[in-house]
């Protein structure tokens, strides 16, 4: 049997890992068996333990994959040129997606996780570790740009603003793996006034209230 490409062996792993993340979306963890995933991939149980010695090495490899790909993103970012503002843009898109299909696949995923983190330690440290992980990537990227604009808030560390960001995006994604119709449009209005793309936003946005709040001097 000629030996596969190291491409061709990642892409039969993240194959198998979308048909796991199918199968814990539908029948979630605790129910889903190595049996379901191999029919769900189309692949040899031998296929998949090549891979995965079992359900929570597949989690951990989701994981660390979603981990690697905020990294790579924010890291595009900060480093593309003529856009000093990209990573915010990131953050933005990370948002928008919670509402879509996909991202409503991948919460309905990330929920049925948490649920097994309460009964199983070992997948709770998983999930701990991944959101501390998350957080800190964040938090690099707010304070990157909280150097880059000198808009730093007395007492407010970058830290604190990125387990801020991270809560809202946690909530919008237990909201949408339950199905709940949500005004994508004025949250992201929202999201958009506290973490602007673009800074001069956020200025003009405070100017024009302070010219909308403005009493008219009564006529001489």
């Amino acid at each position: 049997m000629p030996k596969l490409s190291r491409a061709k062996l990642e892409e039969r792993r993240l194959h198998i890992l979308r048909a796991a993340a199918a199968c814990f979306d539908r029948e979630g963890f605790h129910r889903t068996t190595i049996a379901d995933v191999r029919s769900e991939a189309g692949v040899s149980t031998g296929a998949i333990y090549t891979y995965f010695p079992n359900k929570e090495a597949i989690i951990r490899a989701m994981l660390e994959d979603a981990q690697l790909a905020r990294r790579t993103q924010l890291g595009h970012a900060s480093q593309a040129a003529g856009d000093r503002h990209l990573e915010r843009a990131v953050l933005m898109q990370w948002a928008q997606r919670v509402f879509t299909e996909e991202g409503a696949h991948i919460a309905r995923v990330d929920v049925n996780l948490w649920a097994e983190a309460l009964r199983d330690p070992a997948v709770a440290e998983l999930a701990k570790r991944a959101l501390a992980n998350a957080t800190r990537t964040v938090a690099g990227a707010v304070d990157r740009e909280m150097r880059r604009t000198s808009q730093a808030p007395p007492g407010i560390d970058p830290r604190s603003v990125a387990s801020v960001l991270v809560e809202i995006l946690l909530g919008l994604e237990v909201q949408a793996a339950v199905g709940v119709t949500l005004d994508s449009t004025g949250i992201l209005r929202v999201l958009a006034e506290l973490f602007p793309t673009d800074p001069r936003r956020r200025g003009a946005s405070r100017r024009a209230k302070r010219k909308s709040n403005r009493r008219p001097r009564p006529a001489a």
